[in-house]
């Protein structure tokens, strides 16, 4: 009788944390979003802190793109193109400049290739690459 009902565990725990993931991209957008947005109006410094906060929601806009494709991925119906993926993480290090100034950061980048091409769907790649560089932020040692 359990193994009948193990698929149906399965989809439901990959739902839950599939909702969890999602919850947490939300909220560490919409927290960026807010948390940049206050500190410009206190401090009355709305040019550095205004396209953190466009930045952040362009980021949340990402996510809400990607999630059609993740949900579709349990059919088989996965978007992927040829992309090139250097451009991809640049992207998120230009992204997350005023942090890694702010923290006195160096990013030292070794590519072997100027090109790593491969067919994904960028959403979600993006998604990850921000993730990452986020955690590598938050968590290193100033300077």
């Amino acid at each position: 009788m359990h193994r009948i009902y193990r698929p149906i565990r399965e989809s439901i725990n990959n739902l839950e944390q599939f909702t969890v993931n999602v919850n947490h991209e939300f909220k560490t957008s919409l927290s960026e979003i807010i948390s940049s947005l206050e500190l410009g109006q206190e401090l009355k410094d709305e040019k550095k802190y205004v396209p953190q906060a466009l930045n952040s929601a362009k980021r949340l806009n990402i996510i809400l793109d990607s999630l059609t494709p993740m949900v579709k991925f349990t059919n088989a119906e996965y978007r992927k193109e040829r992309i090139n993926v250097v451009p991809l993480f640049d992207q998120c290090i230009k992204e997350c400049s005023d942090q890694i100034h702010e923290k006195k950061l160096h990013i030292k980048k070794t590519y072997h290739q100027q090109k790593i091409l491969k067919n994904i769907d960028s959403g979600p790649l993006l998604i990850c690459f921000q993730n990452i560089l986020h955690n590598a932020i938050k968590y290193s040692i100033p300077g």
